[in-house]
């Protein structure tokens, strides 16, 4: 029986690219203008990040599944900067861009209703993202989610995922086994991380195909609307 869900945000409860494409090409000019850097940065800068040339993003790239600290270490050699100077100004950027521009925070579905339902059905939600705690309160505040989710885990807060500390908080909090939990995501980490609960479970509303999420799950769905008829919540 399922007692708890953990969700990963990005890419699974939100659409990925209508936030983080745009916001990451602005911030990344905004460093190349503010550290007085060559233009032609521009390219291997968000190549490193995972954005192509063509503003397509590589699965499982460290935009796509890892910490914003792992980007700061990627960006740092392009500016001959520290990474953790990198890191706190990166923090701030992507705070302040996706505070001033809510209206690129689009859920994938109606991801409210699907909350109420787990929450009446008292299921405990919580969220384990390799994201910033004050993004993800900003955009769980904005879609209207906080009174359903009963835990954040961010990359700020608990070490990140594949990292089981998370799942272990959260089992604890709510006394919980393990085996009462399952977590929901759409990248390799969100599966590895995943095969800590009762089972990972992929979702192909985010940045990996079905190939790539079934090495690592045998339960792959077209998003998280899927999960109360497929788990008979």
């Amino acid at each position: 029986m399922i007692k708890g869900i953990l969700f990963d945000k990005d890419g699974t409860l939100i659409e990925f690219n209508s936030l983080w494409i745009n916001l990451t090409k602005k911030i990344v000019h905004d460093i190349i203008k503010q550290y007085n850097i060559d233009e032609k940065n521009t390219i291997p800068m968000l190549e490193v990040l995972g954005i192509q040339a063509n503003d397509t993003l590589v699965s499982n790239s460290l935009i796509a599944s890892e910490t914003l600290y792992d980007s700061a270490q990627a960006l740092a050699p392009f500016i001959n900067e520290s990474t953790e100077t990198l890191y706190k100004l990166l923090d701030e950027m992507y705070y302040v861009g996706t505070c001033q521009h809510p209206d690129a925070i689009k859920p994938i579905g109606d991801v409210k209703k699907l909350f109420q339902e787990l929450h009446n059905k008292n299921i405990r939600v919580g969220i384990v993202t390799a994201d910033q705690y004050n993004v993800t309160a900003f955009t769980l505040q904005y879609l209207g989610l906080m009174p359903y989710v009963d835990f954040i885990a961010t990359a700020d807060t608990y070490p990140k995922k594949p990292s089981p500390e998370a799942l272990h908080a959260f089992c604890n909090k709510f006394n919980l086994q393990q085996s009462d939990v399952i977590h929901i995501g759409d990248t390799k980490v969100d599966m590895l991380f995943g095969q800590n609960t009762k089972q990972p479970v992929g979702v192909l509303s985010g940045t990996s195909d079905l190939a790539t999420l079934q090495q690592y799950s045998t339960t792959v769905l077209p998003t998280i609307h899927d999960i109360v008829h497929h788990f008979r919540l």
